[in-house]
């Protein structure tokens, strides 16, 4: 009788697997055959997945970044004010970078690598954080319609929360004092200090026009 294999799942379980392994021995380290003894695959199998090893770990990166746009989805979908949703999703993208900083060690280590070997990472970034600027972006948006936050640059207010997502980057994987709550509480300063319809903050407040 032969076995039913869910090769969705199996695909997931193996990006899942690779994830585990670049994060302990960095992307230099690992081979296509390290990757397969750690899925229990014979090469053969794996090769019905996976062509090489650089295809796996863009995948596991993608599987990564898809995993976390639910999450965003799923915040965006809950009742509740949009400057609420908006700390939620910083909060949870916090949560996920200290959660995975040695793997975000490797992907910074190879972005570098690639960079130095003329290869350009821009695309490959910006598809990965597409969806995670756009959720910021449409929560300023529906804010700032709703009136919870007087007007104010959504782009530029966005790429400024952005910027605060990567000096946490830059703090986990290249110099090491990346601090969770306070990281937290420098996203909660910057939250605060959007302009408000109702004055509660500074006037000409630091996003506003």
């Amino acid at each position: 009788m032969s076995i039913l294999v869910n090769h969705d799942e199996r695909r997931r379980e193996i990006l899942h697997r690779a994830m585990g392994l670049f994060a302990e021995d960095g992307y230099a380290d690992v081979t296509f055959q390290r990757i397969a003894d750690r899925c229990g695959l014979a090469r053969t199998a794996l090769y019905k997945y996976f062509h090489h090893k650089r295809q796996i770990f863009d995948g596991a990166a993608t599987m990564a970044t898809n995993d976390l746009a639910l999450k965003y989805r799923e915040i965006l979908t809950q009742p509740g004010s949009y400057a609420g949703k908006l700390d939620a999703v910083m909060e949870e993208v916090l949560r996920v970078l200290f959660a995975h900083r040695e793997l975000l060690l490797v992907i910074t280590e190879y972005a570098v690598a690639m960079k130095r070997s003329g290869k350009s990472m821009r695309w490959v970034i910006a598809r990965h954080t597409r969806d995670f600027k756009a959720a910021l972006r449409y929560l300023l948006v529906k804010g700032t319609r709703a009136g919870e936050f007087a007007p104010m640059n959504t782009r530029i207010t966005t790429d400024v929360l952005y910027a605060l997502l990567e000096s946490t980057v830059v703090r986990l994987t290249l110099t090491g004092t990346a601090d969770i709550e306070r990281q937290k509480a420098m996203v909660r300063q910057v939250l605060r200090d959007l302009p408000r319809r109702s004055g509660q903050n500074r006037a000409g407040g630091p996003f506003a026009h």
